[in-house]
């Protein structure tokens, strides 16, 4: 689903509109959201530790120049994650409130970056992977993630979903309105438009992008809201 052409925007002018739905409903909601974002990078520049807005998937390209390591946290740890960062890395006089979502809402801001043995040393799994020219990588909803470039590079990324997000939309709405934060993505309108496609085509089979299981999970999230 991936163009060969890798020039900037070339490889990812689908993948904005990705989705298991047969037409995109997403409108532009700022780059590297809907909108591919291009990067470059120098040695031992480093993005922070942060999950991708509304718990989305984002994917990474890398057009050139030196290597990019990532390290991450499978989305199954993201509390056991926020609980350390909150108890070894941050104090309080910088959380805006207790608990899980002080800690959610700082990472946020998307500058926090603190060794990854921390988390090792107190049970949070975390994986390293190094990125090459030519090579993508994908980061799961609610998967905490962070890294640095071992040089000049340059690099492009974007945000999509697929069916199975709505549910994880869904928690981060509510959890931006918690904390009055403004949310990206109106998730109930992309719900709703969701719904009536599946309910304008009646037959699943007409979809070609979706499974029957899919579809079926949805509904069963709609009838749940």
């Amino acid at each position: 689903m991936i163009d060969d052409d890798s020039s900037l925007g070339g490889g990812f002018g689908r993948i904005g509109c990705w989705s298991t739905m047969l037409r995109c409903n997403w409108r532009f909601f700022g780059q590297g959201v809907t909108e591919p974002m291009f990067y470059i990078g120098m040695l031992f520049s480093m993005f922070a530790w942060h999950v991708e807005d509304h718990y989305l998937h984002s994917i990474n390209y890398h057009h050139c120049g030196a290597e990019k390591t990532w390290y991450g946290v499978p989305s199954h740890a993201a509390l056991h994650f926020k609980k350390v960062v909150r108890e070894k890395v941050y104090n309080h006089d910088i959380l805006s409130t207790e608990g899980e979502d002080g800690a959610f809402d700082v990472l946020l801001g998307k500058t926090t970056l603190f060794l990854p043995n921390i988390l090792s040393q107190h049970g949070v799994p975390v994986y390293k992977a190094v990125q090459k020219p030519g090579e993508y990588v994908d980061t799961f909803p609610r998967a905490y993630h962070a890294g640095f470039r071992h040089g000049f590079n340059c690099g492009e990324a974007v945000n999509f979903a697929i069916g199975d997000w709505f549910p994880l939309g869904s928690i981060a709405t509510r959890r931006y309105a918690l904390l009055n934060r403004t949310p990206l993505i109106p998730h109930e309108e992309h719900l709703c438009k969701e719904a009536m496609l599946i309910s304008s085509v009646g037959d699943f089979g007409d979809l070609e992008w979706r499974s029957v299981d899919n579809a079926s999970r949805l509904t069963s999230f709609v009838s749940q809201a």
